[in-house]
């Protein structure tokens, strides 16, 4: 068995896997059609997943993905060769979550106000008694609402129960998770979780049925006090109605990690909106997530040798 791994997970990929194991480059895969053509599994980021590609791979029965967004490869291409097809979701889980209240946080506690201070050697007291001020907000009884269900949202929603936060899920299939205390599955529960909730976090996957579901309407249904944070992929937001929401006051803030369009250009409005938080498509950059994929790559391969069933699959439509 021959395997071609990318070579940025050399050392998490397990190499005593096959008599054959290969860690090119993006380019050095193309580069070497005779390998790719006889390569039974690969390792590779979704966007590379294109016909072009998958017909110089002509022996390939499982494609491993590291990614957990799948948007950028072709499914009814490999659907139709009948590759297995397994992605990385779930290795980020911890580390978006986390960035997630980092960041809802830094908003509550207004830290940023506290950084700006800082330059200016300032012991600002936000204009009251320092006995009886309330200058933040806690998380503590407020409501979150995680649009998706998935296992990043599982990660959220296990911290948001430490805060002791109301927890509105909206999603298709997790609908017993312990964490959610209130679940929907249909337009009119999306409608009132975006009504009713305080800090809204988008974490589904993009596809046609989420690609700009996040609009100017939406915007306008939620609490003008509210936070809006993205940690899915930019296209599920209308960027321009998301801009327009935050100048017109229809919501008080918001935290990005994706965009419509990366990297960020220069001249975008949400570098210099002061209600917005920005981070550069790193939210699951913590530390955690080389175990837990070095974790997946080694049982995948285990049950793919055995002929089990493998970890995170990807169901074709």
């Amino acid at each position: 068995m021959k395997i071609v791994s990318h070579e940025l997970y050399k050392g998490l990929w397990p190499e005593d896997a096959a008599d054959e194991t290969y860690f090119y480059s993006n380019e050095e895969m193309l580069a070497h059609p005779q390998v790719m053509e006889e390569a039974e599994v690969i390792n590779i980021h979704p966007y590379m997943l294109k016909k072009d590609f998958l017909d110089m791979c002509q022996s390939v029965k499982w494609i491993q993905t590291p990614a957990a967004g799948v948007d950028g490869a072709d499914l009814e291409e490999m659907k139709k060769r009948g590759i297995l097809f397994a992605n990385g979701t779930g290795n980020m889980s911890v580390s978006i979550a986390e960035d997630v209240f980092c960041k809802m946080m830094m908003y509550s506690r207004r830290m940023q106000e506290y950084v700006e201070a800082k330059k200016r050697h300032e012991w600002i007291t936000f204009n009251q008694d320092p006995w009886m001020s309330v200058v933040g907000k806690d998380l503590y009884t407020k409501k979150l609402g995680l649009i998706g269900d998935g296992a990043i949202a599982v990660e959220i929603g296990k911290r948001a129960k430490a805060f002791e936060m109301e927890v509105y899920t909206y999603g298709l299939y997790n609908k017993d998770c312990p964490y959610w205390d209130h679940f929907f599955d249909t337009k009119e529960g999306l409608d009132t979780l975006l009504t009713e909730c305080d800090y809204i976090v988008v974490v589904v996957p993009l596809n046609d049925a989420t690609r700009h579901m996040i609009n100017y309407d939406a915007f306008r249904k939620m609490k003008k006090d509210a936070m809006f944070l993205n940690a899915a992929r930019g296209p599920i937001v209308v960027e321009e109605d998301l801009i327009r929401a935050l100048k017109e006051g229809e919501i008080a803030a918001a935290a990005l990690d994706v965009f419509e369009v990366e990297p960020l250009p220069k001249e975008s409005k949400l570098w210099d909106l002061p209600n917005v938080f920005l981070t550069t498509h790193k939210a699951g950059a913590g530390d955690s997530w080389v175990k837990r994929l070095k974790q997946l790559y080694e049982e995948n391969m285990a049950a793919y040798k055995a002929g089990k069933p493998l970890r995170n699959v990807i169901r074709y439509k």
